[in-house]
């Protein structure tokens, strides 16, 4: 329970702030990302539960985010589509306090941005494709964090609007 819980949070703070290779990194951002998925749907006193990971972690993951946002490649991609997703999660019922000061979440939009203007291989670009390039493009890792950034931009909209 809360032992373990509180071993894994420590262990992925560690491996944040080390950032010693992708694999670790890509390991502690997944397991950030399930732990967050397995608290979304709790309100009220559970809800803490997320409140905790939030507070432990996302410094530690937006720190990560800007250090790869410019880093061209499907492996820096795939690393931001998992903090792009945890994120997503972590608002997707309810803004946690610590993401609703302006200054927080205007950063992390401002980084969201700057991973959705990334380039796309020219190779994966939609003109004059056919069904089969449009199937390896959606595989990329690059078009799953562009979709994941979509549906951050379109909760952000329904939450202002």
């Amino acid at each position: 329970g809360d032992v373990y819980k509180r071993q894994v949070l420590d262990d992925v703070k560690l491996v944040l702030t080390q950032m010693s290779n992708s694999k670790s990194v890509h390991a502690a951002l997944t397991a950030i990302y399930c732990l967050v998925k397995l608290y979304k749907h709790e309100m009220g006193e559970r809800r803490r539960n997320l409140e905790l990971i939030i507070r432990e972690v996302f410094d530690g993951m937006y720190g990560i985010a800007g250090k790869i946002v410019l880093v061209a490649g499907e492996d820096s991609a795939c690393l931001l589509k998992i903090i792009a997703k945890t994120f997503l999660i972590a608002i997707e019922y309810d803004v946690s306090p610590l993401l609703t000061k302006e200054e927080v979440f205007s950063k992390w939009l401002d980084m969201f941005c700057l991973a959705f203007e990334r380039p796309i291989d020219s190779s994966l670009e939609p003109a004059a494709e056919d069904e089969e390039q449009a199937k390896a493009r959606a595989k990329t890792e690059t078009f799953k964090l562009q979709k994941a950034l979509a549906h951050i931009f379109y909760t952000c909209l329904l939450y202002t609007s």
